[in-house]
């Protein structure tokens, strides 16, 4: 019984530090503004997480070459409409702050999930754009969610979805397991 014990307490010593380990490489940042905007926009925290990690690795000041922009990367225009739709014009003019960058693009990202009815899917369109996915839904047809995904023509956007999808699983893991 004594070895049984050894045994199970070294098993969970090893697994402490390697979570400890992967919550270097995924850090969760703004944690505050990430629940309260996930259960704002019924978003998965892991979820939400994810997508931050992905787009900006937390790096609130993070542009893109394409001229997105702060943790969730969003387009200046995006986050113009998004901020009007709202009716709070202001948080676009600032999204490098977290807490409006926050709020646009969770926002965004739950119309996203409501219009495609799939995580995977909502994904590829606040990636790649939703004329984009219309058209690769389109020539796709009959094809299931999956198979969609690997056809995807632009590689940035196949490889978000995928990192994501990952990434939420140990966001999911290291931080939000245990609170339900």
């Amino acid at each position: 019984m004594k070895k049984v014990l050894l045994v199970l307490g070294a098993i969970a010593a090893v697994a402490i530090v390697f979570q400890a380990g992967a919550r270097h490489i995924y850090p969760l940042k703004f944690e505050g503004l990430i629940l309260r905007q996930a259960a704002r926009h019924d978003l998965e925290p892991a979820l939400l997480a994810a997508i931050v990690y992905e787009e900006s690795k937390f790096n609130r000041a993070s542009r893109s070459e394409a001229g997105a922009v702060g943790l969730m990367q969003l387009m200046p225009s995006t986050a113009e409409w998004a901020s009007k739709k709202l009716g709070r014009p202001e948080l676009a003019a600032d999204l490098i702050e977290p807490g409006a960058n926050l709020v646009l693009g969770s926002w965004y990202f739950r119309r996203l999930l409501d219009r495609y009815h799939s995580v995977a899917l909502a994904l590829a369109a606040y990636n790649g754009g939703q004329r984009n996915l219309d058209r690769w839904l389109g020539e796709n047809s009959g094809r299931g969610r999956d198979e969609v995904i690997d056809h995807i023509p632009f590689v940035e956007t196949r490889e978000f979805v995928r990192r994501v999808e990952r990434s939420r699983k140990i966001y999911r893991w290291l931080y939000f397991e245990l609170r339900r």
